[in-house]
């Protein structure tokens, strides 16, 4: 749902279901029952506040931020949700990978390689360190939080670390809850940061099948390119990251 407003007095309410949400409506069933929304800022560009100042900066963003209209892809709107907290916010804090040696670049994590031993791996242990930079307090709000991990479930799985919340079949997607736990390290010094644990693995088929793995290959290329996104409901924190799956006659 987006909210356009073309410098007039009416506010316009531009409103679509998404893929998941006709797939209900056309059951008729029952199963179409909005309980809960969520207002985002994902179209503002801050930087103009920091350009202008708070004054002229409010402004400009006021007059000349294009709104975003409505989607119908339930991925994409509002990556940046409005939250609430009860303390003071001055420094907002990122999802940083903790352990570098599972991912090939900061970014990257690549499975269904070989490592030392002589057998072929299927799965890959991942760290993440909920934290602010500088070495700053971050706010007890984003400490030690419920967070959603999102992958497809044609070609990923959670095999430690998580619980499945869900399977959309209608968007091969598949939901884990992971809870994030105390990660206070600073010569003493409570950070209030939080460590987020768990252990990706290739999906059964892709694992043993070569016709399946060459499906979802990408062309020219020994891999299967796939995203995976950690977000918190609570927070709207959120972190996407890539993952190379290589098939195991290239380990």
């Amino acid at each position: 749902m987006g909210f356009l407003d073309h410098s007039t007095n009416n506010i316009i309410v531009d409103a679509v279901l998404t893929k998941k949400g006709r797939e209900y409506l056309a059951k008729n069933n029952g199963e179409f029952n909005i309980q809960t929304f969520s207002l985002g800022d994902d179209e503002v560009d801050y930087n103009i506040i920091k350009q202008y100042g708070r004054t002229v900066g409010k402004e400009k963003i006021e007059k000349n931020t294009p709104v975003m209209e409505a989607t119908t892809d339930s991925s994409s709107p509002i990556k940046y949700p409005l939250i609430t907290v009860s303390e003071p916010i001055i420094y907002y804090p990122t999802i940083a990978v903790d352990a570098p040696a599972d991912f090939k670049s900061s970014e990257v994590l690549e499975v269904g390689v070989t490592g030392s031993s002589s057998l072929y791996s299927t799965s890959q242990a991942t760290k993440f360190l909920i934290s602010t930079s500088g070495n700053r307090v971050t706010a007890n709000s984003f400490s030690n939080n419920v967070y959603r991990i999102e992958m497809d479930s044609r070609l990923l799985r959670m095999t430690t670390g998580g619980v499945a919340e869900m399977t959309d079949t209608f968007d091969k997607r598949t939901f884990y809850i992971v809870k994030a736990t105390s990660a206070n390290s600073n010569g003493g010094a409570s950070l209030n940061n939080s460590q987020l644990s768990f252990t990706l693995g290739v999906t059964d088929n892709i694992n043993t099948s070569t016709t399946e793995f060459a499906k979802y290959q990408v062309s020219g290329e020994t891999f299967i390119r796939t995203f995976v996104r950690i977000s918190s409901n609570q927070t709207g924190l959120s972190k996407i990251f890539e993952v190379k799956i290589y098939a195991k006659t290239n380990a």
